[in-house]
């Protein structure tokens, strides 16, 4: 199991043993496992009757078992099926000491042996036969003992592991070097009467010590994993239910699993979470991080150790597990929603707090006693809806639910956008139930779907379902299976799936227009919660190209500029060249309908500069350059330029002018990451509680 960048996360393996070829094998292993186990055999069929017929002898002088008279065949055919029986039954079958055992072995044995030339023989006995310390195999057996490959075998680790085949428990030479030794000595006599060491050489070894070089085994499964225990349990998962593998391809398949980890986004979750919330904490912290636009999904942590016993261990996967809430996460489902149907990013509404809903109940349904709810610290009383996303203000966005008069939409939005622990039966049920606390989050959540949720925004609209793995190679290097199908051999990876959950964008353009009046949709909410209707302000567009405009409210950047009672957006318009400048040729003033007096606009902005609204009709105002530089940074593409540095953050309870719906991304800005860290009760992980908080974070080139 490999991370993005090709390091290793962990292994999955019943048995540590990794095939090699035959010249991937000193020839120095071969001779000296041939001498000391079945000298005849290259010539004889598979079984050998000298061999057996001294073993009889032998066996019947001391009243027992004294000399196995098996070939290196044979020994071949019990091993596999001593390693393939599944049961222990199986396994006291395949080594019985019985005539019917041992005649099933030889008629196998001979079998083998018209098929297969001896160098395929000798090779998969070498690829089989157990060396002791977990070690099944050569390669395996020279990592594990003297830390090379099987290919640089001398003569004396050579002699070393052929001596371990028959007993290496008692010949171990880590645990036993003495016991070793003397069978190595034993191992080198044998290939010194054998014509394969000389004299000198049988000399100078056998007056040698038992040296190893020891090397742990290879990590196995996903407590051992190198890095991201948790994402190591998602990706099993997601490899035996999303793409059909089973258990025992993953642990003896040969398989290469490449995934999406990131290493150092793996790390700093790692590092975050203990920074956090302590490991000793009865919270559990979960850091997802999922890259929009491919569903690719980078790193899972949680202030816990995975896969182990006692205080700070657990085996849940906390990091998709919908145990909790996540709180005012869901706000966000309510917006998008709203942007969506007629509501802009400067809609404005008061609330007071406590607020007391006009449309939704206590306990849910159509009757009783009103819903009422608070904030958890102080807001202003009037915000826009854009500040109020910012502010996390609960009042506002139940009065926004208010306006809306159902929650159907905002909970099929949250569907939409990828929040798939939101299943159909609690949607309906949430929806049938009339349950205005949607917006506050209070459902059993998961944090991946959360994240994939935010990832789908981020994108710019495209919803791509979590993968954790970008190929499945066979023992040939051969790519077998891709995320989002079952896998089936032969088949071809490619992308998880991935779809448009909002309209085809349409080319970008920069422009500004007007409109008579701007007013919150008819027949929604209830009198005293919104501001009344009031000349619209002159509005810029910098259409991203991941966003296309709706009958309604066109789907772009925010572009902003602040007077006291005036506020342009970003709205849909045409291509103007003029607007690549600050100061349009034939710029004339105009007057803000929204001053008191009508004062003009541009005695509002530095040295008088602006921008004209196209066509110049009276009242229309201006945009003025500062506005179009913010806009120019968060789009990319309106003008010519971008401006050096982002726009400033508003200054708490001011006035948040807006348009569209949510910033879509530049074809030019690197792929971003949605991270959510939340913090729920790991001993009694009850829904209804809110702790979540979602960050999304975006990598933008120069900040």
């Amino acid at each position: 199991m490999l991370a993005a960048d090709g390091s290793l996360i962990t292994d999955f393996y019943d048995r540590d043993r990794v095939p090699v070829a035959a010249d991937a094998i000193a020839p120095v292993m071969g001779a000296a496992l041939v001498d000391v186990e079945d000298s005849r055999f290259y010539s004889h069929g598979g079984v050998d009757p000298i061999g057996t017929l001294r073993a009889l002898v032998a066996d019947l002088s001391s009243g027992g078992a004294a000399q196995g008279g098996s070939t290196l065949t044979q020994q071949l055919v019990k091993q596999v099926l001593l390693q393939d029986a599944t049961t222990t039954a199986g396994q006291q079958a395949a080594t019985a000491d019985t005539v019917a055992r041992k005649l099933t072995e030889a008629r196998l044995a001979l079998a083998v042996d018209a098929r297969l030339s001896k160098s395929e023989i000798l090779t998969r006995y070498l690829n089989t036969v157990y060396f002791g310390h977990g070690a099944y195999g050569v390669q395996a057996a020279a990592r594990t003992y003297f830390s090379v490959d099987a290919s640089a075998l001398t003569p004396l680790q050579a002699a070393t592991l052929a001596g371990l085949v028959q007993n290496p428990s008692a010949d171990d030479p880590i645990a036993h070097p003495d016991a070793a030794q003397a069978r190595r000595d034993v191992v080198l006599q044998r290939m010194h009467d054998h014509g394969d060491l000389d004299d000198a050489d049988l000399a100078a070894d056998t007056a040698a010590p038992v040296a190893t070089t020891p090397t742990a085994a290879p990590p196995q499964g996903c407590a051992q994993a190198l890095g991201g225990g948790f994402f190591c349990s998602y990706l099993r998962t997601y490899l035996t239910g999303t793409l059909g593998l089973t258990d025992a391809e993953l642990d003896g398949g040969g398989l290469t699993i490449r995934t999406t980890l990131a290493p150092g986004v793996q790390q700093a979750g790692d590092a975050a979470v203990v920074r956090t919330v302590p490991r000793d904490s009865s919270l559990a912290a979960v850091y997802d991080v999922v890259q929009p636009g491919t569903g690719h999904v980078l790193a899972m942590s949680v202030n816990r150790t995975y896969g182990c016993t006692g205080d700070g261990c657990t085996s849940v996967d906390l990091p998709t597990a919908a145990a909790r809430g996540s709180g005012s996460t869901y706000k966000l489902f309510t917006a998008a929603y709203a942007l969506q149907h007629g509501y802009t990013a400067s809609f404005t509404q008061t609330t007071s707090d406590p607020y007391t809903s006009t449309v939704y109940k206590r306990d849910g349904g159509t009757r009783g006693v009103p819903y009422t709810v608070g904030n958890a610290g102080h807001y202003p009383a009037t915000l826009d809806l854009a500040d109020a996303l910012v502010e996390s203000s609960n009042t506002f966005f139940v009065g926004l639910e208010d306006h809306l008069g159902s929650v159907a939409g905002p909970v099929h939005e949250a569907q939409t956008l990828g929040l798939a622990s939101l299943t159909d039966d609690d949607a309906q049920q949430i929806v049938d139930g009339e349950q205005g606390s949607f917006t506050l989050g209070p459902q059993a959540t998961s944090p991946l779907d959360l994240a994939d949720a935010y990832a789908t925004v981020f994108s710019g609209g495209t919803r791509c379902d979590p993968t954790p793995v970008t190929a499945v190679l066979g023992p040939g290097g051969t790519q077998l299976a891709g995320s989002g199908e079952p896998w089936t051999p032969g088949t071809t990876a490619r992308p998880g799936r991935c779809r448009r959950r909002w309209p085809t964008p349409s080319p970008r353009s920069c422009a500004v227009t007007s409109s008579p009046t701007s007013a919150p949709p008819p027949g929604r909410g209830s009198p005293g919660t919104t501001s009344p209707a009031r000349p619209a302000p002159p509005r810029a567009t910098c259409r991203s190209p991941s966003w296309g405009p709706l009958p309604t409210t066109p789907r772009a950047c925010w572009c902003s500029t602040r007077t006291r009672t005036s506020t342009s957006v970003a709205s849909a318009g045409e291509e103007r060249p003029d607007l690549a400048r600050r100061d349009g040729p034939g710029a004339r003033p105009g007057t803000d309908p929204g001053l008191p007096g009508g004062r003009p606009d541009g005695a509002r902005r530095a040295g008088g500069r602006g921008l004209p609204v196209p066509g110049g009709r009276p009242g229309a105002g201006l945009l003025s350059a500062a506005a179009l530089s913010r806009c120019r940074w968060r789009c990319r593409s309106c003008g010519r330029r971008r401006a050096p540095d982002p726009p400033r953050r508003v200054p708490r309870g001011r006035r948040r002018g807006g348009g569209g719906v949510l910033p879509g991304p530049s074809p030019s800005v690197p792929s971003v990451s949605v991270t959510l860290v939340t913090a729920v009760d790991s001993a009694t992980p009850a829904p209804g509680t809110a702790a979540a908080t979602a960050r999304a974070a975006a990598s933008l080139p120069g900040g």
